[in-house]
């Protein structure tokens, strides 16, 4: 009966955590996901809207993006040739260059990436005090480090409180049954043979 009873707790077990690791790393720490060939099939972020174009971004890729024009912004390149010149350099891999042809006909600024609108605010905020954007745009990068760095912090916080789950379901029973039960059952049988 008992191999029985720890088999059914590990097949339980194996059941719960069934799936690759790689995967299930990946979806917790909200990465994109790689397919058979090696290429990533980007999957959607929360909050980035795809359009038939448009793929979703990693924080660390739209800050390095951003990194780029604030360095073509220190050189001394206008706003709109800094976001085509980075948007050519990284394939439009963040949706710049839909911003900088909005800026250089002078329509509306939409973004794809609702990530995107504290740039177009500092572009904004340029155009209407005359400070550089360079700096600030350098403090949205950081911004969207810092809150991918945070994220991947809960996500490690929140695997260890899930990789206890097979310990309290499969170890601790085990160890009742192979440990505790088999000594209950011995002082139960002296107790008896004591008393009655």
């Amino acid at each position: 009966m008992l191999p029985i009873l720890i088999g059914v707790c590990v097949g339980f077990g194996v059941l719960l955590w069934s799936g690759s690791t790689r995967g299930r790393l990946q979806s917790l720490l909200g990465e994109d996901r790689t397919d058979s060939t090696g290429t990533e099939a980007a999957t959607p972020e929360t909050g980035t809207p795809e359009s038939g174009t448009a793929r979703a971004v990693a924080d660390d890729q739209l800050a390095f993006d951003l990194d780029l024009v604030a360095i073509c912004l220190t050189s001394g390149l206008p706003i709109p040739v800094a976001l085509t010149l980075t948007a050519e350099a990284t394939d439009d891999r963040s949706g710049l260059q839909r911003i900088a042809r909005a800026m250089t006909i002078g329509g509306r600024r939409l973004a794809d990436d609702d990530r995107l609108l504290p740039v177009l605010e500092v572009f904004e905020f340029s155009e209407h005090t005359g400070v550089g954007p360079a700096p600030l745009i350098e403090s949205v990068a950081e911004e969207l480090r810092a809150s991918s760095r945070r994220r991947r912090q809960e996500a490690a916080a929140s695997l260890g409180v899930q990789l206890v789950l097979p310990l309290g379901v499969c170890i601790l029973p085990a160890f009742l049954l192979l440990s505790v039960v088999p000594v209950v059952i011995s002082l139960l049988s002296d107790l008896t043979t004591v008393f009655f």
